[in-house]
């Protein structure tokens, strides 16, 4: 282990390499006053890795002087620095609110917006009576939507009054102090949303429309529907969060109705990632075609999406499965998604899915995947391969001279391995080509299998 002469020698040293090494040492070390002067320093060295490092020393050495040591740099004009420092004082947590609480007084109105900033994303209700008090005596608007984001953020109940107190002094508050009450969560909060909903203005009542699904009750479900019938993008998306969120507090099912259905269909489609994927779980109550094929247009953009669509897409496997191969052309953008899904119906269902196909179907199915042996996408080529040997091995076949001629080295070992399982008579027929393959990898491969076949012929 370092001697502490040397490690002091290091923080101080021109090799950012040494200072770093320095700094990591105080992980575990325990921190004299002078060194932690000295690791403090190096939040503002010139190179990324001390900084990362005296930041990491800083949050995780037990020192209980470092949240007041650090605590006044929240006054820096370094932007980066403010923002090393937030993020040390968020990872001690708790520890570091008494002296976030103790800055608070002489801070300016930038300085007091951070610390409450801070001491809500740690999310502790200590410092809840201070953030109430800055949030009654502060003229700032910054500072006061800190306060009442803070509050929601260490979800205090007993803030309910005062933050309506700051709603009803500017409509700049309400957005932020509605997203507070949901997270909050009191009937309180609830019934306050319900009563001023109509004379609220846009921007809040999007966050009212959102916040209800954290806040509301049964009867609340079903306003979101009365309110769904006539709104509009992206109040329909804020609408279609809530349901989704009801919907699993009270097991309640949507109704079937196309109006519902196509305000679901445009949110799964042209929504932000998390209202996709709450339409993408109601959506599943319609046993609809279009329903189909636009889960069929979605599939692969997102796996969590994905897996709430995935047994819905396998419940009626025939039908899926013919609307599948309407979209297996280029100008699907998520081709590749798509032949994954149809090796998983083969996979899984193969005698019950291929069995409810005519055969000109089935041809017409391999004639599409043929097309795709060419495809610029080296695992699409691939996919097209292996789904052709599921589905007809004979026709496979037919295609035999463009599979072996893909000059990608592991969709050519892949076409042995279908040779060898599906059609092992046709891999003798071609062993000759691969035996004269430019990739050693590709005759060994062939020697390999044609070695074995022989001793077991052999055997036998």
């Amino acid at each position: 282990m370092m001697d502490v002469e040397t490690i002091v020698q290091d923080l101080n040293s021109p090799d950012p390499e040494l200072r770093r090494r320095a700094a990591e040492v105080y992980f575990t070390e325990p921190l004299t006053e002078n060194e932690l002067a000295k690791v403090i320093e190096l939040l503002s060295d010139s190179d990324k890795g001390v900084r990362d490092a005296a930041g990491m020393a800083l949050s995780f050495n037990e020192n209980p002087a470092i949240p007041s040591q650090i605590v006044k740099l929240i006054s820096s004009h370094d932007i980066a620095l403010r923002n090393l420092v937030c993020d040390i004082l968020l990872r001690i947590g708790v520890s570091a609110i008494p002296s976030l609480i103790a800055y608070l007084p002489d801070s300016t109105d930038d300085d007091a917006k951070f610390i409450i900033d801070i001491m809500g994303l740690i999310g502790d209700p200590a410092p809840a009576n201070v953030i109430i008090g800055t949030m009654k005596s502060s003229k700032n608007e910054n500072v006061l939507l800190a306060c009442a984001e803070a509050l929601g953020n260490i979800k205090y109940a007993d803030a309910i009054q005062d933050l309506i107190e700051v709603y009803k002094m500017s409509e700049l508050y309400g957005p932020t102090v509605i997203e507070a009450f949901g997270k909050i969560g009191s009937p309180e909060a609830a019934a306050f949303i319900m009563e001023n909903y109509a004379a609220a203005t846009d921007l809040t009542k999007f966050s009212m429309l959102e916040s209800i699904g954290d806040l509301g009750d049964e009867s609340s479900f079903y306003f979101l529907l009365t309110e769904l019938r006539e709104s509009e993008i992206p109040y329909t998306w804020a609408i279609i969060l809530s349901l989704k969120k009801l919907c699993d507090k009270y097991d309640i099912d949507i109704p079937y109705d196309e109006l519902t259905k196509s305000k679901i269909l445009s949110t799964l489609c042209e929504g932000e990632k998390n209202y996709k994927l709450a339409a993408s779980s109601l959506i599943i109550s319609f046993r609809d075609e279009d329903v189909l094929k636009t889960c069929l247009e979605i599939f692969g953009n997102d796996s969590e999406i994905d897996t709430n669509i995935l047994p819905y897409l396998c419940k009626d496997g025939p039908n899926t499965l013919r609307l599948l191969m309407d979209n297996l052309s280029d100008r699907s953008r998520n081709l590749r998604a798509l032949l994954e899904l149809l090796k998983t119906f083969l996979e899984e269902w193969n005698g019950s899915t291929l069995s409810s196909l005519q055969e000109t179907e089935i041809v017409s199915l391999c004639d599409s995947l043929s097309y795709h042996l060419s495809n610029p996408d080296e695992e699409v080529r691939k996919l097209a391969m292996e789904l052709l040997f599921m589905i007809k091995p004979d026709m496979a076949i037919a295609f035999f001279e463009q599979m072996v001629s893909d000059n990608i080295l592991w969709n050519r070992l892949r076409l042995i391995e279908l040779l060898e399982v599906f059609t092992p008579d046709k891999l003798r027929e071609f062993a000759g080509i691969f035996q004269n393959d430019s990739e050693e990898m590709i005759r060994d491969r062939i020697k390999w299998i044609l070695a074995s076949g022989s001793s077991d012929e052999e055997g036998s």
